[in-house]
């Protein structure tokens, strides 16, 4: 975990980096920035694949609050990368994107685009 990507240690976390200069700060944002972005493009992939939600049934009150929770939780993930290390919060990029990309492919060869 000492060794570098774009000057910063991987053991590093966005948190800590903040306190290095403009370059570890600018670079944790970037990673941040594009991890959230990948998971809002997955989500909302993830909706289009599923089709219209289901209307609220009154008989649940909390369902509105639980639908509401099930659009943030996924961004926990950016939280958890801006406290975890530069290396985790990379792999937590690549292994998101991979995925977005992996369920396009799978999606459009079994014709359910």
């Amino acid at each position: 975990l000492a060794a570098p990507f774009a000057g910063i240690p991987l053991g590093t976390s966005a948190l800590a980096s903040a306190g290095l200069g403009v370059t570890p700060l600018v670079v944790a944002v970037v990673v941040l920035g594009l991890l959230a972005v990948v998971i809002e493009v997955r989500r909302r992939a993830d909706l289009r694949f599923q089709g219209p939600p289901a209307p609220v049934d009154p008989a649940l009150p909390g369902m509105a609050g639980m639908t509401t929770m099930m659009r943030v939780l996924p961004f926990v993930t950016v939280v958890f990368a801006g406290v975890a290390p530069l290396a985790a919060a990379l792999y937590l990029l690549s292994s998101a994107a991979w995925t977005l990309v992996e369920r396009a492919a799978l999606r459009r060869l079994l014709g359910r685009a």
